[in-house]
């Protein structure tokens, strides 16, 4: 198992002790199993018996394991797991004769190991625990069948989760052995979901985006060089399982702003985006509907990506690191804002794989969190170009009269507060008009936030 963790696996069963279950006792009979140790390869090469001698014994095996992969064989097996509550799992096994392979007729067999296990002695590896019930299934050549067990967990598997596999195999019919096993698999907790692990969670863009540096942070702290203590920045953590520092990311009004993960680029996503409520829970706004180029002047000069929230109809899928001519975009960060964006609130937006289903949330990313400002018209810091710092005074005022002017240094997400007088509700991003001025000058007059919270806007009865 250590030596060839990819093409190897097995199932321990005990007969003859306090560990023995009645289906390893129907398996011992199957291979005819009279003492311990016994080894059955692929249910074809058997190993009886021991060599007092450990080296010879390794060898012994590896014989019959060299032997046994030197076997080609037309069968597959990809499995995934889904929760269905508490510790029970949906586990599926989806079973294939290749194209051009023999028609077979196979039993598929899945059980749950537990590595480890029992934990008395340090060559016991891959414990049996529970068994499914086998299904006989016949496949002509590119054909396939799903074969879907479900699994509950008992409280000492629970407590060593990291050690719980799935092992499946898919051998011949026979009464009794040898029954040649023609392909085995096995996952290990956390399970695979259905159509393959999701796709990279999108990256925030960086919290000083005005001159381009990039910065990096370990704590919130980290982001905080050079500029005001009090200012909106935070530190991002990367997803789960990722090395290396988080990201700082500066909290905007009316706009949450994205980068595409280099892990993703080739794959074809959609992005979701959801609220997060004071007490934990999420809530969907919607989807981001197709970036499109808008051109903006100050320290963002150029074309920028603008997306709105669309419903799941309109969701748009596409490589997001390229633009619509399949190049890498001069700058591939996607500005969010709509209606359903506001002020004091926490977005979590995951990505989607074109072919996932979305009503399956085993197949979305993991959430990257994006905060807006916590106060309304809070649009800089203490000094001209700096991230907001929570005080809404006049210096929100002047930077928005100077993005009025055209003379801003400040992003355009920063400063733009409301759209036009039809839909103030959408911001406009290209234009940073008096309509912003005014909106700066009530929320330094101490104003609440004029419109409808983000779910009112997105359609709901309110916020959870």
């Amino acid at each position: 198992m250590d030596n060839y963790p990819d093409s190897f696996t097995m199932v321990q069963i005990h007969i003859g002790d306090s560990y023995a279950t009645p289906w390893g006792d129907e398996r011992a009979s199957f291979y005819g199993v009279t003492g311990t140790p016994s080894a059955w390869f692929d249910g074809a090469e058997d190993c009886i018996g021991a060599l007092n001698d450990i080296p010879a014994h390794y060898a012994w095996y590896h014989d019959a394991y060299t032997t046994r992969m030197a076997v080609p064989t037309d069968v597959t097996i990809e499995m995934s797991g889904l929760p269905l509550g508490g510790t029970t799992y949906e586990v599926t096994a989806d079973v294939c004769v290749e194209p051009g392979g023999t028609a077979r007729e196979l039993r598929l067999t899945m059980v749950q190991v537990l590595d480890r296990w029992p934990p008395n002695l340090t060559y016991h590896r891959n414990g049996f625990k529970l068994k499914s019930s086998p299904l006989d299934i016949t496949l002509n050549p590119g054909e396939c069948q799903s074969v879907v067990r479900a699994f509950t967990f008992d409280t000492e598997s629970m407590e060593y989760v990291s050690d719980i596999k799935i092992v499946a195999w898919a051998q011949e019919p026979d009464p009794w052995a040898p029954a040649e096993i023609h392909q085995s698999a096995y996952m290990t907790w956390p399970f695979p979901p259905p159509g393959g692990d999701p796709p990279a969670r999108p990256m925030p863009d960086d919290a000083f985006d005005i001159d381009g540096t990039v910065v990096t942070c370990a704590t919130s702290a980290d982001c905080l060089v050079g500029i005001s203590a009090t200012s909106e920045t935070y530190c991002i953590d990367p997803a789960s399982g990722d090395a290396g520092p988080g990201t700082c990311y500066v909290q905007k009004n009316r706009y949450v702003s994205i980068d595409p993960n280099a892990s993703n680029d080739g794959l074809i996503t959609a992005r979701r985006v959801s609220l997060r409520a004071d007490g934990g829970g999420l809530t969907i706004l919607g989807w981001l509907g197709a970036p499109v180029e808008t051109t903006v002047g100050g320290p963002e000069v150029g074309p920028q990506l603008l997306s709105r929230v669309v419903d799941a109809a309109s969701r748009h899928y596409r490589d997001w690191s390229l633009d619509d001519g399949g190049q890498a975009w001069l700058d591939a960060t996607v500005h969010v804002g709509d209606c359903e964006i506001s002020t004091g609130r926490t977005y979590v937006v995951q990505s989607i794989l074109v072919d996932a289903a979305i009503d399956n949330e085993s197949n979305y990313s993991e959430g990257l969190e994006l905060a807006t400002t916590s106060s309304y018209g809070d649009v800089v810091g203490g000094s001209v170009g700096t991230p907001p710092d929570g005080i809404r005074a006049f210096k929100d005022i002047s930077a928005a009269v100077r993005g009025f002017q055209g003379a801003q240094t400040e992003p355009v997400t920063w400063l733009d507060l409301q759209g036009g007088t039809a839909t103030p509700e959408t911001p406009d991003f290209s234009d940073i008009s008096f309509k912003d001025i005014d909106w700066a000058v009530k929320g330094f007059q101490g104003a609440a936030y004029p419109l409808d919270d983000p779910c009112t806007c997105a359609g709901l009865t309110s916020c959870p």
